[in-house]
């Protein structure tokens, strides 16, 4: 079975129409057991001009970071497509001494992470959590890029209160006010009382301050379910707004939902693909608490 020995390739476009062949980067093996997974968040290009990329080893989901080792000005298009101008960090492993004790003994794991730049030039990987509870719900993981004796590592900081339930997010930094910005499925009160705490259902912009690990804050409801269900179960269980992706557009922001709704069988198997504008996008965060009025 070929799934289970995923490589890490890329390929080159001229205009996103025609793509070359892909170029294998770091190859699975499948008698070790090696493979990789990743999700559609973000490649970085850092403010040192080498090109980052988050990703997954699997099975176990164990995180690594990906980059090229010299600035992209100096290996030039070219260059980016062979597998010795890249580097990969040793993968860290989930253990149950990060997992704080206050989230009880629930099943934990991470996935689908995304380089994010800090505004000294760290680098970041912020994680999906998977398995969150009653306990601890709204939350990720992050991991910190170190060089250390001149090796490319990554090492794990913290867990962080974060509004997103067990879904893929996109962290981006806005070129305009220098905020951290993100889309996300996050786990509302009336989520937590019914019991769906996975729901995807509820999708939510949400800031940082000029650190991606300031306290993140939901400003704004982008989409919630209308389709009239009869429970919240079922509204759960049907209704998704989910792995959203991105950009900035001025002072707006443009984004593409996996979208389950009026029809797919379930809220994870989506029957379309919608996409929004969301017009001024920091004054939505600027508006106080005004945007919950009538949500």
């Amino acid at each position: 079975d070929a799934s289970t020995a995923r490589s890490i390739v890329i390929s080159r476009s001229a205009g996103g129409n025609v793509w070359s062949q892909p170029s294998v980067l770091f190859p699975a093996d499948r008698e070790a057991g090696i493979s990789y997974h990743c999700a559609p968040t973000p490649s970085l290009v850092a403010s040192d001009g080498h090109l980052y990329r988050a990703f997954e080893q699997s099975p176990g989901y164990s995180a690594l970071m990906i980059r090229t080792k010299q600035p992209l000005s100096r290996i030039g298009p070219a260059g980016i497509m062979n597998a010795q101008n890249w580097e990969a960090t040793p993968y860290v492993t989930l253990t149950r001494s990060m997992i704080p004790h206050t989230w009880g003994p629930h099943w934990i794991a991470w996935q689908e992470g995304n380089a994010v730049e800090g505004p000294d030039g760290t680098i970041f990987n912020f994680l999906r959590i998977d398995g969150q509870s009653a306990q601890a719900h709204n939350k990720a993981a992050v991991l910190q890029v170190v060089e250390r004796g001149g090796n490319f590592t990554l090492d794990f900081l913290r867990m962080i209160d974060f509004p997103s339930t067990s879904s893929k997010f996109v962290i981006r930094r806005s070129p305009t006010d220098g905020l951290y910005y993100s889309l996300t499925n996050d786990v509302t009160a009336g989520a937590l009382a019914t019991g769906n705490i996975g729901a995807r259902n509820h999708l939510v912009l949400a800031v940082s301050g000029t650190s991606p690990l300031s306290n993140w804050t939901v400003c704004k409801t982008i989409l919630l379910d209308d389709t009239g269900f009869s429970t919240a179960l079922d509204s759960a269980r049907f209704t998704g707004f989910h792995y959203v992706d991105w950009v900035f557009d001025n002072d707006d922001i443009v984004f593409a939902i996996r979208t389950g709704y009026r029809g797919s069988n379930s809220y994870h198997n989506a029957n379309r693909l919608t996409t929004k504008r969301l017009p001024q996008y920091a004054r939505a965060c600027n508006d106080g608490q005004a945007w919950r009025r009538g949500v």
